[in-house]
C-alpha cells in the first residue's frame, strides 16, 4: 500500500536502506516531440506552461512576475516557443532534484543520473 504522504513515510523511514535511482534528461522535451510530433509538441509545451504559470502565479506572485519576465526577455532572444519549452524543462529539473532531495533528507542513498538525450534523438531518426 501507499501511505497517502510519501514524503511522511519516508521519513519515518520506511524506505530506509533503499537506494533510489533518479534520472533527469538534459533535453527530454525533444524526446517528446519525436514521439508526438511538431503540432501536439507546440500545443503541450504551451499548456505546460500555462499550468505551470497558474501555479506559480497562485502560490508565488513576486516568482511568477520574475517567471514572466524571462520569458518575454527569452523571446526576444529566440522565440516564445523556445523560451517556453525552457522554462518547463528547468521546472522538471528542479522538480527531480527537489524529489531527489526529499529521499535524501529522510536517509535514502540517491543517484542523480544527468543524461544526453541526443543519441536517443538520433536513434529515433527525428
Amino acid at each position: 500500500m501507499i501511505p497517502l504522504d510519501v514524503y511522511a513515510a519516508y521519513q519515518k523511514g520506511i524506505a530506509s536502506g533503499v537506494e533510489f535511482p533518479v534520472d533527469i534528461a538534459s533535453n527530454e522535451i525533444h524526446v517528446y516531440k519525436s514521439f508526438v510530433g511538431n503540432k501536439k509538441y507546440e500545443n503541450a509545451v504551451t499548456g505546460e506552461t500555462d499550468n505551470f504559470l497558474k501555479y506559480i502565479e497562485t502560490n508565488y506572485p513576486d516568482e511568477a512576475k520574475a517567471m514572466n519576465a524571462y520569458i518575454e526577455e527569452q523571446t526576444r532572444r529566440t522565440s516564445a516557443l523556445e523560451a517556453k519549452k525552457t522554462v518547463i524543462e528547468q521546472a522538471y529539473i528542479l522538480s527531480t532534484y527537489q524529489y531527489a532531495k526529499k529521499l535524501v533528507e529522510s536517509g535514502n542513498k540517491v543517484h542523480i543520473l544527468y543524461w544526453d538525450v541526443k543519441p536517443l534523438i538520433e536513434n529515433l531518426g527525428s
